[in-house]
C-alpha cells in the first residue's frame, strides 16, 4: 500500500456536496494511511469517533503528530502544524485542516516517500 495523493479541490467539493460526509471519510483515510506509514497500530476509527465530540480537535492533533513522523521518515523539513490545526478546528474550519494535511501528504509522496 502507498499513501494516496488526492486532489484537494476535488476533496473539498465532494465534502461540500455530501454535507461533510466525504470530509469524515477523507480524514479517516488520512489518519489510517499515516498510522500505517509510520508503523503505528491504527486507531483512526476511534480518533474520528472522538472528533464528533471534540470539534475535530483530536483527529487534527493526531494528523499533525503523524505528519511530523512521516516527514522525518521521508527526510523532509519537519513542520509542526499542531497549534494551527487546533485553532482552525476551534473556529469550525476542520476542512481547512484537511486541505493543509493533504497538501503535506502530497509533498511526502512527491519526495519519494509514501510506501509502507
Amino acid at each position: 500500500m502507498i499513501l494516496q495523493e488526492r486532489n484537494i479541490v476535488v476533496c473539498i467539493l465532494l465534502s461540500i456536496i455530501t454535507c461533510g460526509i466525504y470530509a469524515i471519510y477523507w480524514q479517516y483515510r488520512m489518519l489510517y494511511d499515516l498510522y500505517a506509514y509510520t508503523g503505528q497500530p491504527s486507531s483512526a476509527g476511534v480518533d474520528i469517533l472522538l472528533g464528533f465530540f471534540t470539534l475535530w480537535i483530536i483527529p487534527a492533533y493526531k494528523i499533525a503528530k503523524l505528519q511530523m513522523e512521516a516527514q522525518l521518515k521521508t527526510g523532509l523539513f519537519m513542520e509542526d502544524n499542531t497549534v494551527i490545526y487546533i485553532i482552525l478546528c476551534c473556529f469550525g474550519l476542520a476542512i481547512v485542516v484537511d486541505a493543509i494535511a493533504q497538501s503535506s501528504i502530497n509533498r511526502i509522496i512527491e519526495k519519494g516517500g509514501g510506501r509502507y
